[in-house]
């Protein structure tokens, strides 16, 4: 019960850096932690879940917030914020990601709003993003293994049903 009292009170805020504050705010070694933990983690990447569950409780259906979801682990990828997590944490084991921007002060709306955005809308740099260049969609059940741009994924097949992208 101590810990949904916690989330109830510092995880009810509207945004990932409102949630930190509050968190940071209470001196409990076990809100400490939390705070280690949370500021350990992909600045970028945190602010973003906090916003997806945010707007998944407006959803009806489960295949929108799939297509959230698989958009936001796209993005990820060629944005080089996952993979610059595997690098520190797997490959070199540094454990020292270098992630951009480096503090969940430092990402603004529009920074969360382009890894969430639907497809086409967006592109790093300005201008419209192209569509991700699917080499193989591979279904079994409800599931998919989807490769191409140098990457793959397996995601529930609903996530493919996403709006198509205009050139």
């Amino acid at each position: 019960e101590a810990q949904i009292e916690f989330a109830e009170r510092h995880f009810s805020h509207p945004t990932a850096l409102d949630c930190l504050r509050s968190v940071e705010s209470d001196t409990s070694e076990f809100a400490q932690k939390i705070t280690g933990l949370m500021r350990r983690a992909c600045p970028l990447a945190l602010a973003c879940t906090f916003e997806m569950v945010r707007r998944v409780r407006t959803f009806e259906k489960l295949e929108d917030a799939l297509a959230l979801e698989y958009r936001f682990t796209w993005r990820s990828m060629t944005e080089a914020q996952f993979l610059e997590g595997i690098r520190a944490q797997i490959i070199e084991k540094d454990f020292k990601p270098s992630w951009t921007p480096d503090r969940l002060e430092d990402v603004t709306p529009d920074m969360v709003d382009r890894l969430l955005a639907p497809p086409g809308r967006f592109r790093k740099g300005g201008g419209r993003e192209r569509a991700p260049v699917l080499e193989s969609v591979l279904e079994e059940g409800d599931m998919a293994l989807v490769c191409g741009a140098g990457a793959g994924a397996v995601v529930p097949r609903a996530a493919l049903l996403v709006e198509p992208l205009e050139d």
